[in-house]
């Protein structure tokens, strides 16, 4: 079944998100609704907690209303063992001297009516990287498995379903999009003089968030949590930030117009007001693509990304995918951080898991950019 802004499974899961986001319940859904769809969407788009709490189950089908019951008790499980492990992991972090705070939906969540609305497949914690060996121990210690320490974060994992993501920096370069975000600590608050945990300025918070969203946007979409969380952030938060400040750090990222837009968008939705055509159009792009996209798009998004920032042609894309930056190497592969040297090394280890542990991603990689360049070289000859 094909979703968009007409659909009653539509409609009605945007009655259920404009209840919750004011803490009631929703109400009665309309007749003839496919919840099958309707729950594979709300899935989709990461709000089935959200679902699971606002609509009244007197309405729902007995196997509908049992799933979503089902669903509630499990996940409420899971939230009280993840917050439990977290403290842990707190007092492990606080032991050890290592600074840190809360990203994304540990925080996001604060502003939702019910915190276990926010739904979270992992915590996001950033941390000083100094203290990297020492992060590596204590998780170690605690039974997780390293599953990934390229890119700009290390994220560990242990059954049944515990996963951090420990952040060194909040953005690796990609792409020509790597907005700057070490002034975060300084503007941070410590959380009292006896603990190392440190708490993100809102005004801070809304920024990555936005940075974040618009990260999701250039590599293959974002979804409508996204647009939930703008509007509860802005709602409760958003009269005590600094706008000025906002503004000036949005035009340095260059992100005034997707900022104005999302902005506005959020409220258009949340608040009943009319759509304009563009903010439709913003909605189905959501719709299709849920939280974390698709690599077609992805491919799509970074190849006119590198194009419209490089400006270099299709070989110096394959390139740059090929061989990044030796900066965005040693985000990739810190151990450069301290050794150089061995720079080459993990270009050639690169170029090995490319050629025999990504063969099918590169395979549609390169029909996907010959796509596009047939479609700008058939562009060009109708100008």
């Amino acid at each position: 079944m094909r979703m968009d802004l007409n659909s009653r499974e539509t409609e009605y899961l945007l009655c259920v998100l404009r209840a919750a986001v004011k803490g009631t319940k929703a109400e009665k859904p309309p007749e003839s609704m496919d919840w099958n769809a309707f729950l594979k969407l709300s899935k989709k788009q990461e709000v089935y907690s959200i679902v699971a709490q606002t609509v009244d189950f007197k309405y729902l089908p007995a196997d509908i209303a049992g799933e979503l019951n089902d669903y509630s008790k499990s996940e409420l499980v899971r939230l009280i063992a993840m917050q439990n492990e977290l403290n842990a992991i707190k007092s492990k972090l606080a032991e050890n001297g290592i600074k840190y705070m809360l990203l994304k939906g540990a925080v996001v969540r604060n502003y939702y009516p019910k915190q276990s609305m926010r739904q979270m497949s992992d915590i996001d914690i950033l941390y000083d990287p100094d203290k990297r060996e020492a992060l590596l121990a204590l998780m170690n210690a605690r039974g997780y498995t390293l599953i990934s320490n390229g890119g700009n974060s290390d994220d560990f994992t242990k059954k049944p379903y515990y996963t951090f993501e420990f952040h060194r920096e909040l953005f690796k370069d990609a792409y020509g999009f790597c907005p700057d975000f070490s002034f975060v600590w300084s503007h941070a608050q410590k959380l009292s003089d006896h603990t190392f945990e440190y708490i993100m300025s809102a005004e801070d918070l809304y920024l990555h968030h936005v940075a974040h969203m618009y990260k999701h946007y250039l590599f293959g979409g974002f979804g409508i949590r996204f647009i939930v969380d703008t509007y509860l952030i802005l709602k409760n938060a958003g009269e005590g930030m600094s706008r000025d400040y906002i503004s000036r750090k949005l035009a340095e990222m260059k992100l005034t117009d997707f900022e104005d837009e999302v902005r506005g968008f959020s409220f258009s939705l949340f608040e009943n007001r009319a759509l304009t055509d563009k903010q439709r159009a913003f909605f189905n792009t959501a719709l299709v693509y849920g939280i974390y996209g698709s690599n077609k798009t992805n491919v799509d998004e970074a190849y006119k990304n590198y194009k419209n920032n490089k400006g270099g042609n299709t070989f110096g894309y394959f390139i740059s995918r090929i061989f990044p930056a030796a900066a965005q190497m040693k985000s990739m592969y810190p151990k450069l951080n301290k050794h150089p040297v061995l720079l080459g090394f993990y270009y050639f280890k690169r170029l090995f898991e490319k050629a025999f542990s990504s063969k099918d991603k590169v395979r549609n990689e390169i029909k996907t950019v010959k796509r596009l360049e047939k479609e700008q070289k058939n562009h060009n000859r109708g100008k």
